[in-house]
């Protein structure tokens, strides 16, 4: 399966260095509908006004972390499909299958490559949606 670069893509951080990382990143790889949040609370509201078929999401944030906005998308009949791409500053064994364990697609650890952001969106894109990259 190959890429869509129209699909519409939520990138959440409470940092707005690594916001505006992601959105460059993903703006040179050709991918042209990118939304961004700073909080889970806002991504989850948007994330229920419009489909998006990429999430990119901070781990650890307030109020709201990535994990918990993850869990409550995967409980969420209407989003639960959605492709979550999990990025923490964090390389902790533990970390990672904190991750796993909450539904994550895939985990990409920060600061990230373009090359890094790129692989892991081919290996996620190529394989089914429910079929996690771990």
């Amino acid at each position: 399966m190959s890429i869509d670069y129209t699909v519409p893509i939520l990138v959440v951080d409470d940092q707005a260095l690594m916001v505006d990382l992601a959105i460059r990143v993903l703006g040179r790889l050709g991918f042209t509908r990118i939304d961004h949040e700073r909080n889970g609370e806002k991504a989850l509201a948007n994330l229920r006004a419009r489909p998006y078929q990429l999430v990119i999401c901070d781990m650890h944030m307030q109020p709201l972390s990535g994990l918990q906005l993850l869990r409550l998308i995967r409980q969420d009949g209407a989003l639960k499909g959605t492709r979550f791409l999990l990025m923490t500053g964090s390389a902790e064994p533990a970390t990672v299958v904190k991750a796993r364990e909450a539904g994550a697609d895939a985990y990409l650890l920060k600061p990230f490559t373009q090359e890094q952001l790129k692989a892991k969106l081919g290996e996620m894109f190529s394989r089914d949606r429910r079929t996690p990259l771990w």
